[in-house]
């Protein structure tokens, strides 16, 4: 699913919830603190801070929301107020969006193919593809003023990324250019 998609469930939820649409002339505002990763194997505390501000980048995109980013440790009882600045000014949200990493999984594949020598085995020519493919799947859970799950939902993103290089090598060396 798309990070452009997933903002739009975000944004639904929201505004189907009672109590939680704001007025038309203000944005909602939607606290995200750092992700739980605890699901995953390998991974530390700074992977869901990373992905806190991954979702942020994506939902500023959004002319209906304001994403703040939350540090874990300000998240109150309420799950209302949170701490937005070192300085420990407070930012009052409309909703928290409280996420859990289910799984996460990237792999990694490469081709090459040379040719056979020629011109007395002076040049070869070759090629190689390199594919990487990342997976990840959320829980998510909207959170209102008072603490009360509004909405929950799993969504679920793959990306894949392929490089192509070329190799020429002769008797004096070689050139590679691209992945």
């Amino acid at each position: 699913m798309a990070v452009s998609r997933f903002c739009a469930i975000v944004l639904a939820a929201t505004m189907a919830a009672p109590g939680l649409a704001p007025a038309a002339d203000r944005k909602l505002v939607i606290g995200i603190p750092p992700l739980d990763v605890a699901a995953v194997d390998g991974v530390d505390e700074s992977a869901s801070v990373v992905l806190a501000k991954l979702i942020r980048i994506e939902m500023i995109k959004s002319v209906r929301l304001q994403p703040v980013l939350m540090a874990a440790s300000s998240i109150d009882a309420d799950a209302s107020t949170t701490n937005a600045t070192k300085d420990a000014a407070t930012v009052k949200t409309d909703i928290v969006l409280k996420g859990t990493v289910l799984s996460a999984d990237a792999s990694q594949s490469s081709q090459d193919l040379t040719s056979p020598s020629f011109l007395g085995g002076n040049l070869s020519v070759g090629g190689h593809v390199g594919r990487t493919t990342a997976t990840v799947a959320l829980h998510i859970e909207l959170v209102n003023s008072t603490g009360d799950t509004v909405d929950s939902f799993d969504v679920e993103s793959k990306v894949s990324e392929t490089g192509i290089g070329t190799d020429l090598q002769t008797a004096v060396g070689s050139y590679n250019s691209g992945d």
